[in-house]
């Protein structure tokens, strides 16, 4: 379970007027600064994140994306993601890792770390970031034969097919190709 605490004390009820939400198994909580942007702060321990299955971490970030009422905040959610990626370092922003048919330029690096295959990526658009945040979520960190064998159903669930402009659709789908094709590389 991944929980959210807003950093000012004027968390509210899901259905409020504010963008302050709790509710269900997963809690987020939320407020609007100065800026239109989202503040939130992750209390969470890393290891628990990890030990979630595939199908649960595609279900609690369902149930994320659910607590938001329109577009806008889920919009801000995903550029906010895209925000707590680690930093990729500038010799990996190279050809050798840049995934073509994006718009956006975005790079994806891969290793083996034991039976697991770790990504790191990042992008130099906002909500491409988020994009590739959401992504590493479920697929980073598992052997080649668990990637293989998770399908993408978050994307239909949470709406992006839909929202998605056709260029950062086309690029998601990209981003995805070249995960599977890695992890078959090494099964």
């Amino acid at each position: 379970i991944i929980f959210w605490i807003p950093r000012s004390s004027r968390g509210m009820t899901r259905g409020s007027s504010n963008l302050g939400m709790t509710g269900g198994s997963s809690s987020l909580g939320m407020t609007r600064g100065g800026s239109s942007s989202l503040r939130m702060t992750k209390l969470c321990a890393h290891d628990r994140i990890t030990a979630m299955t595939n199908v649960t971490k595609q279900q609690q970030l369902i149930d994320d994306f659910a607590l938001f009422d329109d577009w806008l905040g889920k919009y801000e959610y995903i550029i906010d993601l895209g925000r707590e990626l680690p930093d990729f370092p500038e010799a990996w922003q190279i050809d050798d890792y840049r995934i073509h048919g994006c718009q956006a330029q975005v790079w994806i690096h891969s290793q083996m770390q034991g039976e697991q295959l770790h990504f790191d990526a990042s992008s130099d658009a906002m909500i491409v970031k988020g994009l590739i945040a959401i992504v590493l979520q479920i697929y980073s960190d598992k052997t080649p034969q668990q990637i293989l064998d998770t399908k993408p159903d978050f994307i239909t669930d949470i709406g992006l097919d839909q929202h998605l402009s056709p260029t950062r659709s086309n690029g998601l789908h990209h981003m995805l190709k070249a995960i599977y094709a890695t992890a078959e590389e090494h099964r």
